[in-house]
């Protein structure tokens, strides 16, 4: 064969091998092998966290939701989850300003601000609580379990009226005398707070085998 039948031969195959590594960077590749290429979901992350936690392994857990965080700021029930895990292991401020770090990065959102007051009246800081738990009806006045814990912090604050307006939201009026009674006790003037039971057993007589409680009220946290 002539040099210049060579060259063209070499010239045909150069071309034909070219082409087919362009045919073959064109092809989807296999949606197995691309998954491998992929790290993990933070879906699949969080699933990971809770499992961690169901086997008592909370250090493992809260690693993985920080690494969430991290890695996808925008993905709310990381911040929910550590936040609870952190508050769980008596460490409200560092719940809370995880809950926080959700607010700057996401903006507010009605769960996380409820969180937030929550992990405030744990604290017994009232009027902070009772501006987190504003922010939250303000976004979502659906959710009666926000404006009865704004209820809740109004009175204990000694906001009774506005804490009367805000638990008639979400409970019956007999419940409503009910619970700022309860907030009365606990903030520790047991004569209103009588006049608040007596009131709630007379409009509703199954108040009367209830005990009044004297320990300090308790809110209420949403599944995120």
């Amino acid at each position: 064969m002539t040099f210049s039948k060579r060259l063209t031969v070499l010239m045909a195959h150069t071309l034909i091998a070219a082409s087919m590594l362009g045919c073959a960077s064109n092809r989807p590749r296999d949606p197995f092998a691309q998954g491998l290429d992929r790290g993990p979901t933070p879906g699949t992350l969080h699933m990971m966290s809770r499992l961690l936690i169901d086997q008592r392994q909370p250090e493992k857990a809260e690693f993985v939701l920080q690494r969430i965080i991290a890695e996808h700021p925008g993905y709310a029930p990381a911040y929910v989850e550590l936040a609870e895990l952190q508050a769980r292991t008596f460490r409200p401020d560092e719940a809370i300003a995880t809950l926080e770090a959700s607010v700057a990065n996401r903006g507010k959102d009605p769960v996380v601000l409820n969180n937030i007051g929550v992990l405030y009246l744990q604290q017994g800081n009232a009027d902070a609580a009772v501006d987190a738990f504003g922010d939250a009806v303000d976004l979502d006045g659906g959710e009666a379990r926000y404006w009865s814990n704004l209820g809740l912090a109004l009175a204990m604050v000694g906001r009774d009226d506005e804490a009367f307006s805000a638990y008639r939201r979400a409970l019956s009026l007999a419940e409503t005398h009910w619970n700022i009674g309860v907030a009365r006790a606990a903030r520790g003037d047991g004569e209103a707070a009588h006049a608040s039971f007596e009131t709630a057993m007379e409009l509703d007589p199954s108040f009367a085998n209830d005990v009044a409680p004297m320990g300090p009220p308790t809110a209420s946290v949403p599944t995120p």
